[in-house]
């Protein structure tokens, strides 16, 4: 099996919080939108939870062990059963039209199913402070792939009918160029959302 490092393509302590809040809901089936080389994936599978993988290029997937499923999230995504928990880490950003994304999300859940949605936080100080200096945000202008910046704000109207918002969590709290940890998480300091929806 790989290192996890190697495998890893969310920011710093991204999958560590996402498995914990996956640990709370122990669900009996997860899927996992946008599994890249798979370091989500492998730590859930390492936690014993039943996770089936997906990606618009399966190719680059490196768990040899685990199927990983082709998808476009810029299409409806349709699979032959449905799923407790829905995980989908550091990938709305790069869609071009992420109202597809809760659309499928939405379909593929079970009642009351959870979806658990991560991606950079653009309302923090330093991506306030880049845009008024710049007009830019920097998850989106640093990032060849980055098309679509998420907000708080924007979240009820992407999920309207589909979804509520359950609570935001953040990754960590650290001062960029210096990488120097914060020892609180919130919306002004956060460098990822991490947000956990509760299927309406």
């Amino acid at each position: 099996m790989e290192s996890q490092e190697r495998l890893k393509r969310a920011s710093k302590n991204t999958y560590e919080t996402v498995i914990k809040l996956v640990k709370k809901i122990n669900p009996k089936k997860i899927l996992d939108l946008g599994s890249g080389y798979g370091g989500l994936v492998e730590a859930l599978a390492k936690n014993g939870f039943d996770v089936t993988a997906s990606d618009l290029h399966p190719e680059n997937f490196r768990l040899k062990h685990v199927n990983c499923v082709k998808i476009n999230l810029n299409e409806k995504v349709s699979f032959p059963k449905k799923y407790d928990l829905i995980t989908c880490t550091e990938v709305v950003e790069h869609l071009e039209n992420p109202s597809n994304l809760f659309l499928s999300a939405h379909a593929l859940l079970e009642k009351n199913g959870t979806l658990i949605v991560t991606t950079p936080n653009n309302q923090n100080w330093f991506s306030r402070l880049y845009f008024f200096l710049t007009g830019k945000l920097p998850a989106m202008c640093n990032h060849p792939d980055h098309r679509f910046p998420v907000f708080t704000w924007q979240i009820g109207k992407l999920t309207k009918g589909m979804f509520e918002i359950k609570k935001i969590y953040f990754n960590r709290s650290v001062v960029p160029v210096f990488h120097f940890n914060l020892p609180f998480k919130n919306l002004f300091f956060g460098q990822n959302l991490i947000l956990v929806f509760r299927k309406k």
